[in-house]
């Protein structure tokens, strides 16, 4: 029996695109065993530990608050997938990233197929053209795989492997969201700016999108020239256009307002991590603007070529140079088949490199990812390209090999520098650190990056050491913080109600841009560091972290109250107000650094070998020569090669 299949092109669309959809299908799937190998298994460095906290407890992230990011992933958590809320965390960050690249294959996929094949020397008469695509299709390749599916597929995994995207799947951020959100809004804007016909609905779609990404991270401006040269070029300057651009304006507005409302509306409720406590108008605007950050933004000259060189200098690692010859292909190949979408693309691109290299912060590589997407969308089009070019099979295999050893390489080199699977030093060190504590201690540190921002987790979210308070020394320059701390330890800040208010009135013309006096600031600063000091160390323990100490102290910029001293302690320095003798109690570190080199463990271990010479070097002055033995074996052990002093080595 014979079965009679449908020959129509309804149905052969079908087939193509289930088929399509199968190949992408299987890249992601492919994508989330290899991004779970490098996944991180605890807090990493920076904003980790204070973003999986706000995701756990339905708190308010550092400026511009993270609403969409904080919101999905309160949810996602609430599903008991693991033990860990940290290691759920990470994994939500590892599914983004994946769906990122699901949404960049549909939306290459969607410019690839409205591009015509190429035909050399083609006529214009509709009348010689079925007779030259003919002739194309008989000297071109005959691949078993259609050729767009093949450059998204190619494109995809030189994004997919590109150092700074995949770094975002190996850990809590809200880089991993956005990226997701700017491929949809990338993908509803093509195919708004591709229709055959003009669709209001069809920009109120992108409108949603793009509300979607701003609700989650402020960069999502960095889309809205090439999307605004996208719409006049579509839509022109007729009165349809004003009628699509007012009802896109008032969905994305409204959609905006109702994400956002979540700040203003949790802060009230007084949550453990309440940064910028924006529930007051002026302080909700403060905070959604990222004005604390606005000071290194298009700060110097000096800064943003400092940047560029930086970018120039990590471009070629992200794609490597077969990814690179690739792209600038693509670029040059767009500008043929798709002249509207590359000018869109080349806006885009220049828009994200500007702004980046004009902002003056120490973590800035995840700013040029939206240029690293633009970039893979070019290396896309050059496969095509070079695809339909080819008209030898030899060719064809050669190029095929030279692409699959360009992203083999690629991922190869990169997976050592994004595996962060044995990253434990942060929760070694903050729960190292914290269990040195004495119980209801208080610890004046800025520690953010290994310290302050994983302690948040452990404490508020696992519960470990919940006693201790650890007091930011940077944050007591906010007006808002005062209240988390009056929330969280209220007994710290019991006996300082006249200095805070002093101290918050020199400090609110300063938060709203009006003119304020500088050198009474400051003095009123230091001043209630000194008396928050001075008002807890009969009550509890008080300790500063090495970095005030060897820093602000040392320039005498930070003092401590008349008649008290600093004895280094395991982690930290105690304040006391005698000479004797300072005993500690005395047991062995476990923390498991990184076989590969990382920055932020390196400034551990700065800290904590130098404390423990410190130490050392106390004890032997009060002649505990056995305490010092100690010390110095647990040094020798956990940090082999580390040159010690003279008076360590002689024992």
């Amino acid at each position: 029996m014979t079965i009679n299949r449908p020959s129509n092109p309804l149905y052969k669309a079908i087939l193509r695109y289930k088929h399509e959809n199968i190949f992408i299908l299987v890249f992601t799937l492919l994508l989330v065993f290899i991004y779970s190998l490098t996944l991180a298994p605890s807090v990493v460095q920076i904003d980790s530990g204070e973003l999986a906290t706000v995701q756990s407890l339905a708190g308010i992230a550092h400026p511009t608050g993270y609403p969409l990011f904080t919101v999905l992933g309160y949810i996602f958590l609430k599903i008991p997938l693991t033990q860990s809320k940290i290691i759920q965390s990470n994994w939500l960050s590892l599914v983004w990233c994946v769906l990122g690249i699901f949404f960049f294959l549909k939306s290459i996929y969607l410019c690839l197929e409205n591009i015509e094949s190429p035909l050399p020397d083609r006529p214009t008469q509709k009348k010689h053209q079925k007779s030259y695509k003919s002739k194309a299709r008989a000297k071109s390749v005959q691949y078993p795989i259609h050729i767009n599916m093949i450059a998204c597929i190619g494109g995809g995994a030189f994004l997919a492997f590109s150092k700074t995207y995949w770094m975002q799947a190996t850990s809590v951020e809200v880089y991993s969201l956005h990226i997701v959100l700017i491929s949809i809004a990338v993908t509803v804007l093509i195919k708004s700016s591709i229709a055959e016909t003009s669709s209001p609905k069809s920009w109120t779609w992108v409108a949603l999108a793009l509300a979607l990404g701003f609700s989650n991270h402020m960069t999502t401006l960095l889309i809205l020239p090439g999307t605004v040269y996208l719409f006049i070029k579509k839509e022109g300057f007729k009165r349809s256009t004003w009628k699509s651009a007012l009802m896109s304006t008032a969905v994305f507005v409204g959609v905006l307002c109702l994400v956002y409302l979540y700040l203003p509306l949790r802060a009230s409720g007084n949550p453990v991590l309440n940064w910028g406590n924006p529930v007051r108008w002026e302080n909700l605007v403060r905070h959604v603007s990222g004005k604390q950050y606005q000071v290194w933004l298009f700060s110097s000259s000096k800064a943003a070529m400092k940047n560029l060189n930086t970018f120039f200098h990590n471009f070629p690692f992200e794609f490597y140079w077969v990814g690179l010859l690739l792209g600038f292909i693509g670029l040059y190949s767009s500008f043929i088949k798709m002249p509207r979408l590359a000018v869109f693309f080349v806006i885009t691109f220049f828009s994200t490199v500007l702004y980046a290299i004009n902002y003056d912060i120490h973590d800035l590589e995840s700013y040029f990812l939206l240029a690293y997407f633009v970039f893979a969308f070019w290396i896309t089009f050059g496969i095509r390209w070079i695809l339909v070019k080819i008209r030898k099979k030899p060719l064809a295999l050669l190029f095929f090999g030279l692409v699959t050893f360009g992203i083999l390489y690629e991922a190869i080199s990169n997976f050592s520098k994004n595996d962060q699977s044995d990253l434990y030093v942060f929760e070694d060190y903050t729960k190292q650190a914290l269990k040195s504590l004495p119980g209801e201690a208080v610890l004046l540190s800025y520690q953010w990056d290994y310290l302050i921002s994983p302690a948040y987790y452990f404490q508020f979210v696992e519960g470990f050491r919940r006693d201790v308070a650890i007091v930011d020394k940077e944050l007591l320059r906010r007006s808002w913080y005062f209240d988390q701390m009056k929330n969280n330890y209220p007994e710290v800040l019991g006996k300082l109600e006249p200095e805070i208010a002093s101290f918050i009135a020199a400090l609110m013309p300063f938060e709203r841009g009006e003119e304020y006096n500088s050198s009474i600031l400051e003095k009123r600063y230091r001043g209630l560091i000194a008396r928050l000091i001075e008002t807890n160390v009969g009550d509890r323990d008080v300790f500063i972290a090495p970095e005030l100490v060897e820093g602000e102290f040392r320039r005498g910029e930070l003092y401590l109250p008349e008649g008290q001293k600093l004895v280094p302690d395991l982690f930290f320095f105690r304040v006391v107000s005698t000479d004797a003798y300072v005993p500690i109690k005395m047991e062995d570190v476990s923390i498991r650094f990184p076989k590969k080199n990382n920055r932020y463990a390196n400034i551990i271990k700065n800290f904590v070998s130098k404390m423990f010479i410190w130490r050392a070097s106390y004890e032997i002055q009060h002649g505990k020569i056995e305490n010092a033995k100690k010390l110095k074996g647990i040094l020798i052990h956990h940090f082999p090669g580390l040159q010690l002093p003279q008076v360590l080595t002689n024992l």
